[in-house]
């Protein structure tokens, strides 16, 4: 171990959030909850869950990153919950790296648009490549 510390982040269950959305493939349901039960017995505190400062001693640090909440379990979540239980389709959505949903409309219903247009005074054709 190079480095022991485990702050709770979210890219390994992102990972397996996409993977299992992308295949269907029951494993990574499984992977997700070994990650979960893993979570439960080894982070969790009457306050929340603990960041873990060497995974070798499994001493855990006093802080849970906003982190933890805003993505690792919101990935959780969306794994294990179905489309029904979103108020949305996911289909109209892509997650950005913080895991915010980012509505797919924005770069077809114009609202953008005028951000994009550009006035040259000199040959216009030249710059629209």
């Amino acid at each position: 171990v190079h480095w022991g510390q485990h702050p709770l982040r979210p890219e390994f269950l992102e990972s397996t959030y996409f993977l299992h959305r992308a295949t269907g493939d029951e494993h990574y349901l499984q992977v997700g909850k070994m990650v979960l039960m893993a979570l439960q017995q080894h982070t969790r505190v009457p306050c929340g869950y603990a960041a873990v400062n060497d995974v070798r001693t499994r001493v855990q640090e006093d802080r849970m990153d906003s982190f933890v909440l805003a993505e690792t379990f919101k990935y959780l979540y969306m794994l294990f919950g179905e489309d029904k239980d979103l108020p949305f389709k996911l289909e109209e959505y892509v997650l950005t790296t913080e895991a915010h949903f980012l509505p797919l409309s924005l770069a077809t219903d114009g609202r953008n648009a005028s951000y994009l247009k550009f006035n040259f005074d000199e040959d216009e054709d030249k710059y629209r490549k």
